[in-house]
C-alpha cells in the first residue's frame, strides 16, 4: 500500500485523486500527455509565425494577427512588439515642460495679419474665438485696407469653438464667408499643411527659457518668411482639394 502524506494540502479532492491513481498501478508523479489546448501560446513556431506577419506589413493589428494565427490570447497582448531574446527598448524619461501656449494665428497671402496667444490653463470657447473675430476685423481695417470691402474668405476648421453658434453670428456680423470645410481634414488646412509644419522645423531642438522668449522666437520667424511663402501656401490649396475630389475623400500626405 502507497501512503500519501499531504501536509498542510487543503484540497481533499486533488490528494483523492493522487490515491486512486496510484492504487491503481500509476507511480510517476507527472501528468501523462494529453491532446487539447496547450498550456502556452509562446513557442518557437507561433513567434516565428507572428514575426513573420509582422515584418511583412508592420501596420497589421492584434485582431488580425489573431485571426491569421488562430491565437486567441493575442487580443490581450501588449502593444509593444519584440523578440524573446531581445531586450525591451530603452523609453525616455519624460521632464515636465515649464509651460504651454495656445497660438491662433491668421493669415493671408501677404503674410500674419494677427496673432494671439492664450494663456496657460484656459480652452478656446465659442466666445473665445468670437472675440478673435472682431480682433481681426479691425486687424484688417489696419493692416489691410480695401480688403473687408472686396470680401473677406475665411478657412478654418471644424473645431468645436468655430462652429459655436456666436463664432458663426459673429463672422456673418463681420462680413467674412466661412468656406466649407471637410471634418476631421487638417490635410486640407494650409496652416496644418503648410505654416505650422515649417514653423516646427525651425524651433526643433530650441529650449526656451520662459513663455515670452517662445513667443519672442514664434514672431520673428513669420516675420522673416516673404510675401511667396505666404502665397505659395495659400495657392495650394486648390491643388489640395482637387486631389482630396479626385480620391474620393481619403486623406492626403503630400
Amino acid at each position: 500500500m502507497v501512503e500519501v502524506y499531504a501536509e498542510k494540502c487543503p484540497n481533499y479532492s486533488t490528494v483523492t485523486h493522487w490515491v486512486r491513481k496510484f492504487k491503481s498501478g500509476f507511480l510517476s508523479e507527472m501528468d501523462e500527455p494529453r491532446e487539447g489546448r496547450p498550456t502556452s501560446v509562446v513557442t518557437e513556431k507561433n513567434v516565428s509565425t507572428v514575426e513573420g506577419l509582422v515584418k511583412q506589413d508592420r501596420r497589421i493589428t492584434v485582431k488580425q494577427l489573431a485571426s491569421e494565427t488562430r491565437i486567441s490570447s493575442l487580443k490581450n497582448a501588449s502593444m509593444q512588439w519584440k523578440i524573446p531574446s531581445s531586450s525591451p527598448p530603452k523609453k525616455a524619461k519624460v521632464t515636465q515642460s515649464s509651460g504651454k501656449v495656445m497660438l491662433s494665428c491668421f493669415w493671408d497671402c501677404e503674410g500674419i495679419i494677427m496673432t494671439d496667444y492664450m494663456v496657460m490653463g484656459k480652452t478656446i470657447t465659442g466666445e473665445y474665438y468670437s472675440g478673435l473675430l472682431k480682433r481681426l476685423r479691425s486687424e484688417l481695417v489696419r493692416r489691410r485696407r480695401g480688403k473687408l470691402r472686396n470680401g473677406v474668405l475665411l478657412l478654418h476648421d471644424n473645431a468645436p469653438a468655430h462652429r459655436a453658434r456666436q463664432a458663426v453670428e459673429t463672422a456673418d456680423q463681420c462680413g467674412y464667408e466661412i468656406l466649407p470645410h471637410p471634418p476631421y481634414s487638417p490635410d486640407l488646412a494650409p496652416s496644418d499643411f503648410c505654416l505650422f509644419p515649417n514653423l516646427k522645423k525651425s524651433i526643433k531642438g530650441r529650449r526656451f527659457e520662459d513663455i515670452e522668449d517662445a513667443i519672442s522666437a514664434l514672431e520673428e520667424w513669420f516675420q522673416a518668411q516673404n510675401d511667396t511663402f505666404y502665397s505659395q501656401g495659400l495657392l495650394k490649396v486648390k491643388d489640395r482639394w482637387q486631389k482630396c475630389v479626385t480620391m474620393q475623400g481619403d486623406y492626403l500626405e503630400k
